[in-house]
């Protein structure tokens, strides 16, 4: 079995809150994406953004913080975790019912 790499991206709401989205198991977890074949952790991590629809696109991108290891729907894999700059209200707004703040 081989090791999938997986990007996650903390997003810090106004507040200095973490937003956390809602899974389809409606448990909360950190925004995340697989990394494909030919792309870095870090190019992953901005398709993240878009796909969320975030303004600012790569300029949200901040600094990788932590690499680990864990399992990930079954399957063993190296997690790069990045953070973001921090959202704006209207950000925050726009990325609607799908994401809720939780303090850490």
């Amino acid at each position: 079995m081989t090791s999938a790499v997986v990007t996650e991206l903390l997003l810090t709401a106004p507040g200095g809150e973490v937003a956390l989205w809602r899974s389809r198991s409606d448990a909360f977890q950190i925004p995340h994406t697989g990394v494909r074949r030919a792309e870095t952790a870090q190019q992953a991590a901005s398709r993240l953004v878009s796909q969320l629809g975030m303004p600012g696109g790569r300029d949200l991108l901040g600094r990788l913080v932590a690499v680990d290891s864990q399992t990930v729907s079954g399957q063993a894999a190296t997690v790069h975790t990045y953070t973001a700059q921090p959202l704006t209200p209207a950000q925050t707004q726009a990325l609607g019912d799908t994401a809720e703040a939780a303090t850490v």
